[in-house]
């Protein structure tokens, strides 16, 4: 990835900017663009790495679900910082979850 984004910069003679998960551009432009409160938006994701941290550079809520990649124990054995607020088993349980998510 890195020799294609050099050889686009060269080309183009731009710097490259990356924009995704879990960019602090891409959190401040999904927040913005939908007028987000990070006090009542909840990002849903299965990622630690990529999903939990886009929720957390949006300083929102999050909530991790088990049904990707990422287990309850390595949930547990993220640093503080990088834990979810929230862990379900799965979105199905998000009907039956207290409303304050």
């Amino acid at each position: 990835m890195a020799a294609q984004m050099a050889g686009v910069e060269a080309c183009s003679g731009l710097t490259a900017q990356i924009v995704g998960k879990p960019s602090a551009w891409l959190a401040a432009t999904i927040a913005t663009r939908h007028a987000l409160d990070p006090a009542t938006t909840c990002v849903v994701g299965d990622r630690l790495d990529s999903d939990i941290r886009l929720g957390q550079a949006m300083q929102a809520n999050t909530l991790l679900v088990l049904t990707g990649c990422t287990t309850q124990a390595e949930a547990a054995a993220a640093p503080p910082g990088a834990q979810p607020t929230f862990i379900l088993p799965h979105v199905g349980l998000l009907s039956e979850t207290d409303s304050k998510l």
